[in-house]
């Protein structure tokens, strides 16, 4: 009797579908025809077909309305109209979707809902209306509906079980006509009704990027910003992919490359990231990446390779892996001449790169591409043979070519240059005791810098970035900390410009921006430079060159109805604070415009008379204290050299600092204080430090940072005034009556290094300032929607070209430190890229979403924040004063000056500006290129702007007329 009772019992779940019950993941798939899909299935491999073959699908159309649930499989595209036998299957991205999400997780049983069509638009036909009011809803979206509740309850009638874990949307092509802001409303407004609708009020959403045949703008900028900035929802890009039709249709590889795009944005997967190379790659810094950025990270190095294998390996070694972005790195082994087996000449190297670069391209993955590293000839000796290379320059000649031929193929192909040879040589310890192969610090360092540049080139960050949003996220503006630092150069450790610099919070905060290694001021004076980035307007537009009484006189004329970036954010909804040097008398320049402005300033700042008395009156009390015994250059050469008083140093104690606290002290203390607090508007919160200007003077505790004796002075050759033009010596000379640089070496045989030692402790000062801003904003409720940009107003010459402080022409004079660290972001980058002060107005009005504003005369940078490789036409125009004009672009600097003569530096092979080639014909071209950029005219200085050019041809004229040019300056 039991053995029948489970016989029977045993028959009855035989017959029931409950015996075959499944958990479904279900996914929502809409849209028009990439979304229904053209995609010929002839393409996929056997493979790719099979992928995901236990998927189920339920698709509606009027061919296959009472299908139900089906295997996955092609043939569910059907293009519209189409009657009579399907020909060859059509696929859409479901099919690559599907294979992903099974990859990822095997046990994953996945049902997909699919209703689109082709040529349907958001507008009408996928229009949400009301909820629960079939009739104001448009056919596809009420058809789609109905289709989930068919499918959703057909899986329950099998008695299956599911959660609905997503929604893929990809559509637009019929809506190219509607603005950016149209269609970001009307796909805001389906999204939030489709989730009502399905009743899953948090429903994950992706977002799919139409293709760019140059009409679509407004829409793929809607879809980016939706996918970015709202909860819930991410975006896939079809960066790389290709169209079978005229840029609408994708094919067959990029159907299957965006279904697993669209898997990777729902599951948020690390991407996929290989590097290839030799035994520099295989030795372990892929491992090192997911340290610094979420990626997974393929080494597809292999010791001994040269890019001609490297290209036979990309199909099973890059391919393989469906990265998204591939690190590419060789030469080494390519420059072997002492091994024609393994020899590669630079120019099949270079082709052999180009071919990489496209084949990636091609296939849709981002290129990162690394030059090769610096060789330590000795050690490299000892394991190669010497006469093939001749001497060490032949080695370093031979690297060179190499190098040069890397950075122009990334150049050319516009991608990702990570010029790794420059990087290492800065740390000769990132290189092992063989001279070739990166030591453990070279790999962490080279891990640093590739995770940088990937991270730039993720859409996804770079867009998430760029749109930031709370956890609320209904998608406040950005704030932004504004920080300038005074006369700051390029002291630091981000720029290299002096290893000695101890700066660890501007290393931090370089390290987690991205930096601008090759930014530069429009004129090297505090006050013009000041203006010119706070109005955005050139100085040899404005006619503002010096002196704050001549701007005040011409402020009208000039702006008109522009406005001063501060006063831009605050017309348009910001709450505007400032402390300190923001214009170069505080925090304006203009006083009866203070209040337009800003809504809350610092308090002003006070010194005692005695304090005062040694200064000579300089400049304003923010520039205070001088050194408590006066200043130095007075002292040893007398009053008449009171011209030179400020170019002075020295340590403080903090009895003899009013209060025991200095003026940037209590600026960073008073921005601490405002990061602490709630604010009911985004805010533009602008930090101005004094320091490092002179006098160089601060605190003692940072001079003790330092050993004077092991301080070393800038590198300035015995000719290095030979080939200057009496202009350029003119502009050396300085203020001080027998010359600056010569007051200063002639002081004392110490004096010079003093200086320096001054400066660096003055920079130091400055960094820890910086540093406990930074930190009040780390903690506090603001940190993770706040913009940070860093800059200074120009830089600082130290006795490089005989020169000292600031208005000059040259790299010393007009290079700045420049960052944009956004909301989110620890892992920056570099763009190496000429740009200038004028391009950051209209880069922080497009980070915070304001329109752009008129006379400016910069450009965003927002495209190479995004993309750092991402070229740039124009290169960066500095003027001093009235007709003198530099120009740097990437690799060069021209000057022209007001009476015709020139200079021409290369930075490839002379960044310390030398070598002045103006004179050579070969360098003609070079000139003629550059000279495209000079100003067509100058608008005339006002007031008391006139007298520094008076004064340099007067001087100029006494030198000619009398032969007494200084011998320190010939």
């Amino acid at each position: 009797m039991n053995g029948l009772r489970l016989l029977i019992l045993l028959s009855l779940l035989l017959c029931s579908d409950l015996v075959f019950a499944e958990v479904y993941d279900v996914y929502l798939l809409a849209g028009q025809s990439n979304m229904d899909g053209r995609g010929d299935a002839s393409k996929l491999t056997e493979q790719q077909r099979q992928a995901a073959a236990d998927a189920i699908i339920y698709y509606r159309n009027p061919l296959r309305s009472t299908d139900g649930w089906k295997p996955l499989a092609t043939g569910f595209s059907v293009p519209p109209g189409f009657k009579g036998a399907l020909p060859s299957p059509k696929f859409g991205p479901e099919i690559g979707f599907a294979a992903a999400m099974k990859e990822w997780n095997p046990n994953h049983k996945i049902a997909l809902i699919k209703g689109s069509r082709g040529g349907t638009s958001l507008r009408s036909d996928w229009m949400p209306g009301e909820a629960g009011q079939p009739e104001t809803q448009g056919p596809l979206y009420r058809k789609f509906i109905e289709t989930i509740q068919l499918a959703t309850a057909d899986l329950e009638r099998q008695g299956h079980t599911y959660v609905i874990r997503g929604l893929l949307w990809h559509q637009g092509e019929s809506d190219s006509k509607a603005s950016e802001q149209t269609y970001r409303e009307r796909l805001t407004t389906f999204i939030d009704r489709i989730r009502e609708d399905v009743d899953v009020p948090d429903l994950p959403v992706v977002v799919g990027e139409v293709f760019d045949n140059g009409k679509r703008d407004g829409v793929r900028e809607a879809q980016r910003r939706v996918g970015t900035s709202s909860p819930h929802v991410s975006f896939a890009s079809v960066r790389g992919l290709t169209t079978w039709d005229e840029g609408t249709h994708f094919d067959a590889h990029s159907q299957w490359l965006l279904g697993r795009r669209f898997a990777a944005a729902l599951s948020k997967r690390p991407m996929t990231v290989v590097c290839l190379g030799n035994s520099i790659t295989k030795s372990g810094y892929p491992a090192l990446l997911s340290d610094h950025v979420d990626v997974q990270a393929i080494n597809a190095g292999v010791g001994g390779n040269t890019s001609t294998q490297g290209l036979r390996r990309m199909e099973k070694d890059v391919f393989a892996h469906d990265p998204e972005v591939v690190v590419l790195m060789f030469g080494t082994n390519d420059l072997r001449v002492d091994n024609q087996r393994v020899h590669v000449p630079v120019a099949q190297f270079k082709k052999n790169i180009e071919a990489m670069v496209d084949r990636c391209e091609k296939y849709g993955a981002k290129v990162v591409l690394c030059t090769l590293l610096p060789i330590d000839a000795q050690p490299f000796y000892t394991r190669h043979q010497r006469p093939p290379f001749e001497d060490a320059g032949g080695l370093d000649a031979l690297v060179q070519q190499y190098r040069t031929a890397t950075q122009e193929v990334a150049a050319n192909r516009e991608v990702v240059l990570l010029d790794l040879h420059a990087q290492l040589a800065k740390h000769p310890q990132a290189i092992s005791s063989d001279g070739v192969h990166p030591s453990e610090a070279g790999k962490q360092l080279i891990a640093e810098l590739v995770a940088g540049a990937i991270k730039s080139l993720s859409a996804e960050n770079a867009s998430s970035e760029l749109n930031p949003t709370t956890a609320d996220a209904s998608a406040t503006k950005p704030n932004v900390l504004f920080i300038s630092v005074d006369d700051l150069n390029d002291w630091q450790g981000g720029l290299g410009g002096n290893s000695q610099a101890k700066t660890p919070n501007l290393d931090k905060l370089f390290r987690e921006s991205v930096l601008f290694t090759n930014a530069h001021c429009s004129q090297a004076v505090c006050t013009a430079s000041r203006n010119s980035l706070l109005s955005g307007i050139h100085p040899s537009r404005s006619g503002w060159y010096t002196s704050t009484a001549s701007m005040r006189k011409t402020y009208d004329q000039v702006m008109g109805d522009h406005k001063m970036l501060p006063e831009y954010f605050r017309t348009h909804g910001y709450k505007t604070l400032a402390a300190g040097k923001v214009f170069h008398q505080g925090v304006s320049d203009y006083k009866t415009r203070t209040d337009d402005f800003w809504d809350v300033t610092a308090p002003s700042y006070k010194v005692p008379k005695h304090l005062l008395a040694r200064g000579e009156g300089y400049g304003g009390t923010k520039f205070y204290p001088f050194p408590k015994n006066g200043s130095q250059i007075v002292d040893r050469y007398g009053p008449d050299f009171a011209d030179g008083h400020s170019l002075c140093y020295g340590a403080l104690d903090r009895e003899d600092i009013p209060g025991g606290i200095m003026f940037d002290e209590l600026i960073a203390d008073w921005a601490s204080e405002q990061l602490d607090r709630d604010h009911d508007k985004p805010f533009f919160m602008a930090v101005g430090f004094v320091r490092p200007h002179v006098p160089y003077t601060a605190p003692s505790e940072f001079f003790d940072l330092y050993d004077l004796d092991k301080i070393n002075v800038p590198d300035v050759p015995a000719d290095e005034m030979s080939d200057i033009p009496l202009m350029g010596k003119s502009i050396a000379y300085g203020t001080i009556k027998t010359g600056d640089h010569y007051a200063v070496v002639n002081l004392s045989d110490s004096y010079w290094k003093e200086m320096v030692y001054g400066y660096l402790a003055c920079v130091s000062f400055a960094d820890a300032q910086v540093g406990k801003v930074l930190d009040a904003l780390a903690n506090s409720k603001h940190a993770d929607n706040t913009i940070v940009v860093l800059w200074s107003d120009h830089g600082q010459h130290l006795g490089e070209k005989k020169h000292w402080r600031k208005q000059t022409l040259w790299e010393e004079a007009t290079r700045v430190p420049l960052c944009f660290r956004l909301p989110g972001q620890t892992n920056g980058t570099q763009c190496q890229q000429a740009v200038s002060l004028l391009d950051v107005y209209p880069t922080l009005l497009e980070l915070c979403d304001l329109p752009p504003a008129d006379k400016l005369g910069g450009t965003s940078l927002v495209p190479q924040i995004r993309d750092p490789a991402r070229q740039r036409q124009q290169p960066v125009l500095t003027t001093w004063y009235y007709r003198n004009h530099s120009i740097r672009s990437n690799d060069w600097r021209y000057i022209r000056y007001r009476d015709g003569s020139e200079e021409l530096y290369d930075h490839r092979n002379d960044p310390g500006e030398h070598t002045n080639l103006a004179g050579r014909p070969e360098f003609a071209s070079v000139i003629a290129e550059h000279q495209k950029w000079l100003p067509k005219t100058d608008a005339l200085p006002a007031g008391k702007d006139r007298w520094k050019g008076d004064k340099l041809d007067a001087r100029i004229e006494t030198w000619t007329e009398n032969d007494s040019l200084p011998d320190w300056l010939r």
